[in-house]
């Protein structure tokens, strides 16, 4: 959740959702309602007639005018929120140490803990809740990664071998946002990395319309 790629995509949510509520008050002729609350909350008026701010609303919805985020704080409190709803989850999970062989080592990202939840992914944003298929892996070193899921009954620890380092490796490959860490130079990683890059979409994108 501390994050850059964390930060942006809630970010991106937010000025979605907000975009999205725009667009759905002038839809349903509820601007004056709208106004009328935020004077209340202000104690004055707002400074603007009703068609003003119908027009800007307009403006925001159809992505005339672009919104941004710029309150640190609310990024924060949004990072702690999501990481103690998330948080409560992973608790649940049972963990396991997975530990490299010898010659092998685990790489790792500025997106560092991936979580894979088909069922909740394919429930779409409304209906989105994690569920007992939860699975997520976390590199904590080149030598060791964490892995929790709801499968299994109890924590531990195992040695894999080297085809099952590979296979986290290769994920998070596919995961990493801007920049992936490795405690060893490889070009043949670095290449990997720069085709990821090239030919995927982009990580941040926005929510799907219909939210509201």
């Amino acid at each position: 959740m501390r994050t850059r790629f964390a930060r942006l995509l809630m970010e991106s949510t937010a000025i979605e959702i907000m975009r999205q509520g725009f667009e759905k008050t002038v839809k349903d002729g509820d601007v004056a309602e709208l106004v009328a609350e935020i004077e209340a909350k202000e104690g004055k008026p707002l400074g603007k007639t009703l068609e003003e701010v119908e027009a800007i609303m307009t403006e925001v919805a159809e992505g005339k005018i672009e919104l941004t985020q710029t309150s640190n704080i609310w990024s924060a409190m949004e990072a702690m929120d999501r990481g103690v709803e998330l948080g409560e989850i992973l608790a649940q999970a049972s963990w396991g140490l997975l530990e490299a062989p010898e010659g092998s080592s685990f790489i790792t990202s500025d997106n560092p803990i991936h979580i894979a939840d088909p069922p909740a992914k394919a429930a779409g944003p409304k209906g989105f809740k994690f569920t007992t298929a939860l699975q997520f892996v976390f590199p904590i070193g080149p030598k060791y990664l964490l892995m929790g899921d709801f499968r299994n009954k109890a924590d531990g620890q195992i040695l894999i071998p080297a085809d099952r380092v590979r296979y986290f490796n290769d994920r998070h490959l596919l995961e990493a946002h801007e920049q992936l860490y490795a405690s060893f130079r490889s070009e043949e990683l670095q290449k990997a990395l720069d085709k990821v890059f090239k030919e995927r979409a982009h990580m941040i994108q926005k929510p799907p319309p219909g939210l509201l």
